[in-house]
């Protein structure tokens, strides 16, 4: 058949799955009972493997199939595709994650490769095949189209095969879609992206500062390419730069425009295109982005929310993970800790937010990490996340203060927009505790790493989980950046912040007489403002600050007999005696008059006395606060350092 498809000279063949599957002709292989099968992302997506929407598409989900039965090695062949013609190039698009080439040494497949993409072809009516390649996995969640030259085959039947090998082990899978063959027109070009794109980090500079564009082009013609213009515009001026390149069929080739774009105070639009010689089609060749000059650059601080549970046995994982982020980024990141009820019983769960992390794009399981509502990702992949998006332009900058007074806590708020800001956008506030910990036994922590369990290395955030029980008994278990309250939604408090602000303007907003529960230990409570665009769904920017404790200190300090300071006041050092009426996990802090801490550590105490010193070297001359926390109360005494 021959079917017209712009911008091609000539197109032979062509499968988009649209119509009846398999399609006439096309013989299925699937070893393991399922295979090979024909649907839309709905019907095709499972947790781990879930293509993005590309109409109705041929597919392996190997993790839909499930560890019983994985996709051995599951082929799809075409029917003969007669004479092809010189100058053809074999193109499909597909979805293929990709996993492990080998299983080592053990397993009943240990000899074979898993998570395979092979793509075979036949010119004998199948009778014998061989591998034409072995496409690469993708390295980013889209589709990637995929081109041959097929020119050794010009004038030949052939057939093309599509082989998925799982390997007999629980992987992913493959998804192939738009599977044609065509002969590319003489000369054909495409604008394939600009840098910087809208919204992107670079896209964001200082008000008067440059902005270099550049960007990369396509070949979809037959003729090597070797000159070209690129122009943009903001539509008062115009730059054009004369490139000279060597790019072949399918290749792609880079460029940057000598003359960079010098950005004024607010957003501009800039319209980008390329002009190539007798190119067969014009609709291609023109991108746009918004470059934005800001009045000031906001500081950064991203967010990490992690999905988590008392019952989920691999979510210890998440929590080494955000502890280690803690100790590299301790400044850098909000981390809160959202545990969640629905997969079992955990107590310090909350409805509103786990109900909204949970709902998230891409949120699949646990334990999971979101980065600023952004991503999605496994607890392991945390530094790549931080890498990814603590370079993002942050909107605005924060201030709060947030001060305790019996079980309530006002936080005043202070929003600064760096460029003018038109929608809905909202604060949220959220409150965490460290150390939470209980003896009730809804407390214990699944531990799916114990060697009486999957038998997994695992060490971090104060334990050795290879070696631990499955489950770590809660007298046994602290939880750290749990979140303890959102206000007042998933989204923030409605009205919080003007529907339309200006670039260096301030935005007040005060969230008054929040409810604390009694039992959370308030030198361990931190607060943490979001700043949220509500149309996105995306953290723009956050602040966390420690509060200040003023009056209504728990009062229940039985199980802490005395706390004595000496030499107080004092220049270089203090020693801390604490007497305990029995042997406990205590934490000791030191808060300063802006209620930031400045000492915290975490001691295995001993029933009676036991002492420790803490150093003055680092402190600023002023009136600090040590808090004393036991299981059952608190004791807060003042000290000064003199200097």
């Amino acid at each position: 058949m021959c079917l017209g498809i712009s911008g091609f000279a000539q197109v032979p063949y062509l499968q988009d799955f649209e119509g009846t599957n398999p399609p006439t002709g096309w013989t299925l292989t699937n070893t393991d009972g399922t295979g090979w099968t024909f649907g839309n992302t709905a019907a095709i997506s499972s947790s781990y493997f879930a293509p993005p929407a590309h109409t109705t598409f041929a597919a392996v989900n190997d993790d839909a199939i499930g560890q019983s039965a994985p996709a051995a090695d599951d082929f799809m062949n075409t029917g003969v595709i007669n004479n092809i013609p010189t100058g053809a190039f074999l193109s499909f698009d597909y979805y293929f994650l990709g996993g492990q080439t080998s299983l080592g040494t053990s397993g009943s497949a240990a000899t074979l490769p898993y998570e395979l993409f092979n793509l075979n072809i036949s010119t004998d009516g199948g009778t014998t095949w061989s591998v034409l390649d072995t496409p690469p996995a993708i390295t980013t969640n889209a589709w990637t189209t995929a081109h041959y030259d097929l020119s050794a085959y010009a004038g030949q039947n052939i057939m093309l095969g599509f082989e998925y090998n799982g390997g007999d082990v629980w992987m992913y899978g493959l998804a192939v879609d738009n599977i044609s063959i065509a002969v590319p027109p003489a000369n054909s070009m495409q604008y394939l992206s600009i840098n910087p794109a809208t919204g992107t980090p670079a896209s964001y500079v200082l008000a008067g500062n440059t902005i270099t564009i550049s960007g990369v082009v396509t070949n979809l013609g037959l003729n090597p390419i070797t000159t070209y213009t690129v122009k943009y515009t903001d539509g008062t001026s115009t730059v054009s730069n004369v490139k000279t390149a060597n790019i072949s069929t399918y290749a792609t080739g880079t460029f940057t425009i000598t003359t960079p774009y010098t950005t004024a105070l607010g957003t501009h639009n800039i319209k980008s295109w390329i002009e190539y010689t007798n190119d067969a089609t014009h609709t291609d060749d023109t991108l746009h982005t918004i470059l934005t000059g800001a009045s000031f650059l906001p500081t950064h601080q991203l967010v990490v929310e992690e999905g988590t549970g008392c019952w989920c046995g691999w979510c210890p994982r998440g929590a080494v993970f955000m502890d280690s982020m803690k100790v590299v980024h301790p400044t850098g990141v909000s981390l809160i800790a959202v545990h969640d009820k629905t997969g079992g019983t955990d107590p310090m769960a909350i409805t509103v937010y786990d109900n909204g992390l949970t709902a998230l794009p891409n949120f699949t399981g646990f334990p999971s990490i979101v980065v600023d509502r952004k991503e999605v990702l496994d607890p392991s992949q945390i530094f790549d996340g931080y890498a990814d998006h603590n370079p993002d332009f942050a909107f605005a900058d924060l201030t709060l203060t947030a001060t305790i007074n019996g079980n309530t806590m006002n936080v005043v708020t202070t929003t600064k927009p760096a460029v003018d800001l038109n929608g809905t956008y909202q604060l949220a506030l959220v409150v965490t505790e460290d150390s939470v910990h209980s003896t009730t036994s809804t407390y214990a922590q699944h531990n799916y790493y114990s060697s009486s369990s999957q038998n997994q290395p695992l060490t971090g955030a104060g334990h050795n989980w290879q070696t631990s029980p499955n489950p770590i008994s809660a007298s046994l278990m602290w939880y750290d950046h749990v979140a303890r309250t959102i206000v007042s939604t998933f989204n923030g408090q409605a009205s919080s912040l003007p529907s339309s602000m200006t670039s260096g303007s301030t935005y007040n907003y005060t969230f008054s007489n929040v409810a604390l529960t009694s039992t959370w230990k308030q030198p361990k409570l931190t607060a943490v403002l979001l700043l949220i665009d509500v149309a996105s769904g995306n953290i723009l920017n956050s602040k966390s600050v420690t509060p200040t404790v003023v009056t209504g200190i728990k009062t229940n300090i039985s199980s802490i007999n005395a706390v004595n300071v000496y030499p107080n006041p004092s220049s270089n050092y203090f020693n801390v005696n604490i007497d305990l009426a029995k042997s406990q996990k205590t934490t000791v802090a030191l808060t300063n008059i802006m209620g930031q801490v400045v000492f915290t550590k975490d001691f295995d105490f001993n029933t009676g006395e036991n002492l420790i010193n803490i150093s003055a070297d680092q402190l600023a001359s002023g009136m600090y606060t040590l808090s004393v926390v036991s299981e059952n109360g608190i004791h807060q005494t003042k000290i000064s350092v003199v200097k």
